[in-house]
């Protein structure tokens, strides 16, 4: 687009990458140059010569020089703004295992010709990508919903986990401290997602969800405790479980949330038992489909209680954020809306079934 305007903004004396030049043009000269002085014995005209340091022209020009040279040489802004573009948004990227991603998956790993069975080592879906190990396996969603972050991992298949970090990232935190810890908690889970992945495939060790948090959050107060050490994280798991008292010695603490996209109707909702000590029990999420926030709620509870059932326990307390459910389960004089009173009776039999249980709102 522009060969045809260089003769007339390149100099004579430019020697590098210009047709029909070699750069050894401009080493001949000054060796001819500098031979020529040095030799020269007579005559009342005297010469100096300067050796400059030989460095890429290139990395010493600022932005803003390279700029408002070529709106000099009458450049249109356009186009101006366009080369700007190129040369000023700079990336960088690492090679982990021969892998520019940085995450050696099987799907990674055919794109450079490896034979490789591509399908994960836990749930058997086709082509493990990077997404799924940290995202998308269902070992993956049930840490995130475990962890402190209680993340219920999106069902969109396109959502990939950078732009996961990216909504994190935009999101409004009290400050930026508090920012600052959540997304190294964030970064935290993955690692150790990805160290799971690793025993699992070339070890044979088998790690719970539980055991995955409970040692991102050992690790993850330990980088807090070497980083900053007047003060402990605020977001800390530590500092959550004295604000969240633990349920009797005996009993153990249902916690069950639920997720509503506000563009369409596939949602999700997640559980987390803890014990007396409030150390995480078990955890579960699962995707389902629900038209607002209160049958959501009252779904989150019910496979909760199943579950709760199902593995015999004795006592147990359920904790919803949902105000409004709770008082609809407690309560036989409220009216029950009718978009949600075949799973509160439901629930209401379920709680014949355990030897001792209640229902609280937690926020």
């Amino acid at each position: 687009m522009i060969k045809g305007t260089l003769p007339d903004i390149i100099s004579p004396q430019q020697s590098a990458f210009v047709p029909n030049r070699i750069i050894s043009d401009a080493v001949f000269m000054a060796h001819e140059l500098y031979h020529y002085v040095k030799h020269r014995k007579s005559g009342k005209k005297m010469f100096l010569a300067a050796k400059l340091d030989m460095r890429k022209a290139y990395e010493r020009l600022e932005w803003p020089f390279i700029q408002a040279t070529l709106l000099k040489l009458g450049f249109c802004n356009l186009w101006v703004n366009m080369v700007m573009n190129f040369i000023s948004t700079v990336s960088y990227s690492l090679l982990v295992n021969g892998v520019k991603s940085g995450i050696a998956s099987w799907e990674e790993l055919m794109k450079r010709q490896l034979q490789v069975d591509p399908s994960c080592v836990r749930c058997g879906v086709v082509v493990e990508s990077s997404d799924h190990i940290l995202l998308e396996c269902p070992f993956a969603k049930a840490t995130w919903f475990g962890s402190s972050l209680s993340f219920i991992a999106p069902q969109d298949e396109s959502l990939k986990l950078y732009k996961v970090h990216e909504q994190w990232n935009k999101m409004n935190f009290p400050s930026k401290k508090i920012k600052m810890e959540i997304l190294s908690l964030f970064t935290h889970i993955c690692w150790y997602l990805w160290t799971a992945r690793n025993d699992m495939t070339f070890h044979r060790k088998e790690w719970s969800p539980i055991e995955v948090f409970s040692q991102v959050e050992q690790m993850y107060m330990e980088f807090w405790t070497i980083v900053d050490t007047t003060s402990t994280p605020s977001g800390s798991p530590s500092n959550n479980a004295a604000a969240w008292k633990g349920p009797p010695q005996g009993w153990l603490t249902l916690n069950c949330d639920a997720a509503l996209p506000l563009e369409n109707h596939e949602g999700g909702i997640g559980c987390i038992s803890r014990d007396h000590n409030c150390s995480p029990a078990w955890a579960l999420s699962e995707p389902l489909c629900f038209t607002n926030s209160l049958s959501g709620e009252a779904l989150a509870v019910h496979t909760g209680f199943v579950w709760a059932i199902e593995h015999c326990i004795p006592s147990i307390i359920i904790e919803s954020d949902n105000n409004g459910l709770i008082n609809y389960i407690n309560s036989i004089d409220q009216v029950i809306p009718a978009r949600v009173l075949g799973i509160i009776s439901d629930i209401r039999f379920l709680a014949t079934r355990i030897s001792q249980c209640s229902f609280s709102s937690h926020i």
